[in-house]
């Protein structure tokens, strides 16, 4: 059973999983900002 940690440079793995994270937190930031505007435009 080989890892694939052996194959991936240990920091161009971390880079990857940061890059990653924060593709994450940007899609979610996105999506509270498209919830709140739609409860404002509900409110209205």
């Amino acid at each position: 059973m080989f890892r694939l940690l052996d194959f991936i440079p240990h920091k161009s793995l971390i880079n990857f999983l940061h890059k990653e994270k924060q593709k994450k937190r940007l899609e979610n930031n996105f999506t509270t900002v498209r919830i709140k505007l739609t409860e404002q435009l509900l409110n209205c």
